[in-house]
């Protein structure tokens, strides 16, 4: 395998369109809108929690997404950091809180 240019992003919270827009943007990515080859990516974690409160399941929905692509790429090109806000938002599907 050929060396790889490795990038960070942290605190996307954004709209998964967005978040692929942007690595597009600055030619990280293939036309099948998956990482390139010779790309590796680093996510500082807080994928969660863009927008208001009209907008919670949205950005819930996004940030899933985005986990989702992060994740289905080989475990030697995308590495994931986990950040306080994911933390929050894997408290809440779990169903417990500070006191329990």
């Amino acid at each position: 395998m050929s060396a790889r240019r490795w990038y960070a992003v942290g605190d996307p919270q954004a709209r998964y369109t967005h978040f692929l827009a942007i690595l597009r943007h600055h030619g990280l990515l293939c036309d099948d809108d998956r990482l390139k080859p010779d790309v590796g990516l680093i996510s500082i974690g807080d994928h969660f929690d863009w927008g208001g409160a009209a907008e919670r399941k949205e950005a819930a929905a996004d940030g899933t997404a985005i986990l989702r692509w992060l994740a289905s790429h080989d475990e030697d090109q995308v590495v994931i950091i986990a950040g306080n806000h994911d933390l929050g938002r894997v408290g809440e599907l779990a169903g417990f809180d500070d006191a329990s």
